[in-house]
């Protein structure tokens, strides 16, 4: 596949950029599941799930019906058995500060292996996309993960001289007290490579910073929490003059989870707990109108939702003008 563009939208007097790590190709199987907690004692004729993540306890898979899914992304499916997906990072000025949202699935091979899913040709281009706008790592001031997973940190740090080092070297890295409490535990990061080289050189620069409920980053700029896919998963809202956009991070993975809530990943954290904050982010962003971009919907990601029947319907929004830096 090709490398993909940037993309430059208006927010009231904010400009921002989509700037995407690439593509993935996610297997149909990770998709469209519901859980139900087992019971003490019942019968776990369906074992629960494994990941390779902390989960909230033992979970049964309740697999959505083929023939519900199928019509859903029938078009999408490549070998009829993955999705496409791109990784799409954000970039944005606000107050005299360049914020990174998200920081893809990058190139180390430590990060790549730990995937679910596989990189396409494309995969870890961030930083080429940024320097095409004239961005360098150094001119980065903030970076916000919107949580742990491994193509959403794999640019947090790179190689250099044998040793991990953070990829912004001027930046503080923001997340949610409870994502790093869990994915940055000495015993997670001791047991989980990816964990230990995209997160610990964080920790040891102390370039680390921790959101605390609903956090202000600039007065246009707010992490948002929306645990559920991970424990203190967040998404990253942005307003300015009365308008309003959100990047949604890993809330849904493909448009028709906003359609149907219950429709879940094989590695959702907490069911539950997702279904509320998709269920809070729908009910939000209609009430402000807003745009939202989606990390992992065809670049450059961007869609407005139209209330539907206890869910809401996913509608393609602008494209963006060619990138620059905001």
């Amino acid at each position: 596949m090709s490398t993909v563009a940037t993309a430059t939208f208006r927010l009231g007097s904010l400009t921002f950029t989509i700037v995407d790590d690439g593509t993935l190709l996610v297997p149909v199987g990770l998709f469209f599941k519901t859980f139900a907690p087992l019971e003490p004692g019942a019968d776990e004729g369906a074992a629960p799930v494994r990941v390779t993540w902390p989960t909230s306890g033992p979970r049964r898979v309740v697999e959505v019906p083929e023939a519900a899914w199928r019509p859903e992304v029938a078009l999408e499916l490549v070998d009829d058995g993955w999705l496409p997906g791109s990784m799409n990072c954000l970039l944005v000025r606000s107050e005299g500060k360049l914020i990174l949202v998200d920081s893809g699935m990058g190139t180390k091979e430590v990060t790549r292996r730990s995937m679910n899913a596989k990189g396409q040709a494309d995969a870890g281009s961030l930083l080429k996309n940024l320097a095409a706008i004239g961005v360098q790592p150094a001119d980065v001031d903030i970076v916000i993960l919107t949580h742990a997973h491994a193509d959403h940190i794999g640019w947090a740090t790179v190689e250099q001289d044998g040793r991990y080092v953070p990829t912004f070297p001027r930046a503080t890295y923001w997340m949610t007290r409870r994502e790093w409490e869990v994915y940055a535990a000495p015993e997670l990061l001791e047991r989980y490579p990816v964990l230990r080289a995209n997160l610990g050189p964080l920790l040891e620069t102390g370039q680390v910073a921790m959101a605390d409920g609903e956090t202000a980053v600039t007065s246009e700029v707010a992490i948002w929490p929306s645990p559920g896919h991970t424990a203190g998963h967040a998404c990253v809202m942005l307003r300015s003059q009365g308008q309003y956009a959100m990047h949604v991070g890993d809330a849904v993975h493909h448009p028709v989870e906003f359609k149907y809530l219950d429709w879940l990943l094989a590695i959702d954290y907490d069911g539950p707990q997702t279904i509320a904050s998709r269920r809070r982010l729908i009910d939000w962003a209609l009430a402000h109108d807003a745009l939202l971009i989606a990390a992992h919907t065809h670049f450059p990601g961007t869609g407005r939702l139209r209330p539907l029947n206890g869910g809401a319907l996913w509608e393609v929004a602008e494209r963006g003008e060619p990138g620059r830096a905001p």
